[in-house]
């Protein structure tokens, strides 16, 4: 099994609704950027990866802001690490 990359996204709606139009493009263009560097660098390693930006719904229901996931969000993320590392057993 190879190193385990997590990334995961964000809702716009969620904490930066209050920043101006452009700051939220650049922002989340930023973050995708360093999604898929991550998933980039995964390929080119040979490394497994887990997406979060692709297994965690951004919605409120998970995430609460930018940067945390809420108890609903931990829980999911627990189940899906709990899954990639058992698999195999």
């Amino acid at each position: 099994m190879g190193v385990i990359a997590v990334c995961f996204t964000i809702n716009p709606r969620n904490c930066i609704l209050n920043y101006p139009d452009e700051d939220k493009k650049e922002y989340l263009g930023e973050y995708d950027a360093f999604n898929q560097i991550i998933r980039d660098t995964a390929l080119i390693e040979g490394i497994e990866i887990i997406d979060l930006a692709k297994e965690i719904p951004s919605t409120k229901d998970f995430i609460y802001d930018s940067a945390h996931l809420n108890e609903e969000g931990s829980l999911l993320v627990a189940d899906i690490l709990t899954k990639f590392l058992t698999k195999g057993l």
